[in-house]
């Protein structure tokens, strides 16, 4: 199964919730957090730091059981049949964990905030030919909701097979499906499948998990400040 985690991140604006949270990540996200200038950004990763304790503690994994590829994911070692993946965008941050006893599971999660912007310069740079065409299609607002969706769904593919967008965003096509349904990935390079789905749960965002397993939660899971570690 693989289960999606969000949080809101409006509570950590007030200065004490923040610090007060900061205590409960990693050491190594601390150290990244306090590195990063941006207030915003700051909470944006706090959120997404706290989401993957929150969903970790649940299948008991310890901070020292985790680790980074050589392409910078986290994983649990010697547990392939555990993987997570976090985003964040806006006020808003998502954990995807995916659990699946005796087999291997790979995962992969992408959040953004839909925004208008040139869509169709950045589609026909980076997408194949026939989703750039889909976009031209469409009026502009349906245009950029279909932009994000193809977007997260190419973003959350490469996140879970651990390489990251060097692997050419126009080089696979997303085949989506209507909202709670189950799209896939069209890689020729790639023998396993890979599977998507988008989540509609938070207005103007799109929100899109990718799995070898079609074993997704039917919802987000929603996790409010304050809460236990």
């Amino acid at each position: 199964m693989i289960e999606i985690y969000a949080m809101a991140l409006f509570p950590l604006e007030e200065e004490k919730t923040f610090r007060e949270n900061l205590r409960k990540i990693s050491g190594e996200r601390r150290e990244k957090i306090r590195n990063l200038k941006n207030k915003k950004s700051q909470r944006q990763s706090l959120g997404a730091g706290l989401l993957l304790e929150y969903g970790l503690k649940k299948l008991k994994i310890q901070k020292g059981e985790i680790s980074r590829t050589e392409n910078g994911k986290l994983y649990v070692k010697n547990r392939d049949e555990i993987d997570f993946n976090i985003s964040h965008s806006g006020e808003y941050a998502v954990c995807a964990i995916g659990y699946e006893e005796g087999r291997g599971i790979k995962v992969g999660v992408d959040l953004e905030k839909r925004r208008k912007r040139n869509i169709l310069s950045i589609a026909e740079r980076f997408f194949p030919l026939e989703e750039y065409e889909k976009i031209k299609e469409l009026k502009e607002e349906e245009g950029v909701k279909l932009f994000h969706s193809l977007w997260t769904g190419k973003e959350s593919y490469v996140k879970a097979i651990g390489i990251g967008i060097t692997y050419g965003l126009d080089s696979f096509m997303v085949k989506s499906c209507p909202s709670q349904a189950i799209g896939k990935i069209i890689d020729k390079r790639m023998v396993e499948s890979f599977f998507i789905k988008e989540y509609d749960e938070i207005e103007g965002y799109s929100l899109t998990v990718c799995g070898n397993r079609e074993a997704f939660a039917e919802k987000v899971k929603w996790v409010n400040i304050p809460f236990d570690l």
